[in-house]
């Protein structure tokens, strides 16, 4: 997947307005979403006592409380364009692609990327809840490791307040970048019962300069931002995909039609060949 040069996104056809439509985390398809995430980063901190120096549990500890402050506070909340690493999925079209009248958009996922002002990057999702524990132990062994060195460090260079004097200092450094990448590793973790859609995610944290609007969905009113490329600039697409028809020439001239009026002409474009009625 990492080697990929294209994302997807089935979704109903529409106009081409030039930007994604970002959706506020707790508004997504998944009622679990980032809570799944953070019940494991509990479980991978809360090891049993025996395997634990008592050291170490207090750092993990108060990371826990960080977490737990940051989600309960909901700081820059992440805004979420979905993405399918597959471009032609049954399972894509009847969910998300109109029963098969939508389109498949494939974007060079590296210059999405970095194609919008502020903290956004596209990362894949992972499923395996044994993937997910190791991930999350390795970060938090990582940073557990550069505490202690760099608390070794220091005492070697002059001599360190009492431990009650000096809380806040480097602890709470490494402790607070920690939480920063858990919570960006949490929003790529879900429900094992989402497989299927291989899904990839471009993130933005919080609103920034994009103001927050509001689209009806299948649910209610759902909370979004608009992603746009700098001015002059157009979205990476370099493939659309129509969904199943039986007129597959037809379907396949109006898309390269409706590209060519908003300024993409040149894109590649295929139809569908999963034989659906």
């Amino acid at each position: 997947m990492r080697g990929q040069e294209s994302l997807t996104f089935n979704d109903v056809p529409g106009n081409l307005s030039g930007s994604l439509w970002a959706t506020h985390f707790q508004f997504l398809n998944d009622t679990s979403e980032m809570q799944y995430g953070l019940d494991g980063a509990r479980a991978v901190a809360n090891a049993p006592a025996n395997q634990v120096p008592d050291e170490k549990r207090r750092f993990l500890r108060d990371t826990e409380e960080i977490l737990d402050h940051t989600f309960e506070h909901k700081i820059a909340p992440p805004y979420v364009f979905s993405f399918c690493g597959v471009g032609d999925l049954l399972g894509q079209w009847r969910e998300y692609g109109g029963g098969g009248s939508g389109f498949s958009i494939a974007f060079d996922y590296k210059e999405l990327s970095g194609l919008f002002d502020g903290p956004t990057g596209a990362l894949p999702i992972t499923y395996d809840p044994t993937d997910q524990r190791d991930i999350l132990s390795a970060t938090v062994e990582a940073y557990w490791e550069t505490f202690l060195r760099w608390e070794h460090r220091c005492e070697q260079r002059f001599c360190l307040p009492s431990a009650p004097e000096r809380e806040g200092s480097i602890e709470d450094h490494c402790q607070y970048n920690l939480v920063s990448l858990l919570v960006t590793e949490l929003a790529t973790f879900k429900n094992p019962g989402f497989k299927e859609e291989r899904e990839w995610r471009l993130f933005r944290w919080g609103e920034g300069s994009s103001p927050r609007k509001f689209r009806t969905g299948r649910f209610g009113v759902i909370p979004y931002i608009e992603l746009s490329p700098p001015q002059g600039q157009k979205l990476p697409i370099k493939k659309v995909i129509q969904g199943p028809t039986a007129d597959r020439s037809s379907a396949k001239r109006s898309v390269k039609m409706l590209l060519e009026d908003f300024g993409y002409a040149g894109v590649e474009v295929e139809v569908s060949t999963i034989p659906l009625r």
